[in-house]
């Protein structure tokens, strides 16, 4: 019986102390983000390093974000996109979200459509609403060789509900389109999807 208890005891103990550090980590991420809002980056950069080295991959995002635009760090996109592509492959949608577009639009690695159908698709899947704006997009402009509407209508919807008005306004036009009464482009989704 009193094995039992002490196995309890080591038990609550560990959860207190996760919750504990849990708060902890989540006001000195407040802490960074006040200074980082406050432009002072280097005191932001200090503490997401420190969280980032911990596991946290919100904090990494943050890092390769300062990194890519050199903010309270020198510039350096090589080890930006390695940060990125660490949160990336463990989940965090912000970071899949960040490949992606970069895989899209092409810049400082080469453009890649089926790399960006990848990253956007597990962004959307993570619950990122301009990913799944832009999935949805890609979808239906037929990246994989030929349309996906269903896909592609169903994270546009999901995009609509979460308040995008582009995917909406893509809805609309695509309800239009199969009355026969509209016009709407693949062209003009490009171009949508671009300025989004």
């Amino acid at each position: 019986m009193m094995n039992i208890t002490i196995r309890r005891l080591a038990f609550m103990a560990l959860i207190m102390a996760v919750l504990w550090r849990t708060e902890g980590d989540e006001q000195t991420a407040h802490q960074a983000d006040r200074a980082w809002r406050s432009g002072d980056y280097q005191t932001a950069v200090t503490i997401w390093r420190t969280l980032a080295d911990e596991g946290d991959l919100r904090s990494q995002v943050h890092l390769a974000q300062a990194y890519e635009w050199g903010l309270g760090v020198a510039q350096d996109q090589a080890l930006s996109w390695q940060l990125y592509l660490y949160a990336a492959e463990r989940g965090e949608s912000a970071s899949q979200y960040r490949l992606a577009e970069a895989y899209l639009r092409g810049g400082h690695v080469k453009r890649d459509l089926n790399a960006a159908y990848h990253w956007f698709e597990l962004a959307a899947q993570g619950g990122n609403v301009m990913a799944q704006l832009k999935f949805g997009a890609l979808c239906l402009l037929g990246i994989k060789g030929q349309p996906e509407w269903e896909k592609g209508r169903r994270y546009l919807l999901r995009a609509a509900s979460a308040g995008n008005e582009t995917a909406l306004l893509v809805l609309k036009e695509l309800v239009k389109r199969e009355r026969g009464e509209g016009a709407f482009t693949f062209d003009e989704l490009e171009r949508l999807v671009a300025e989004s």
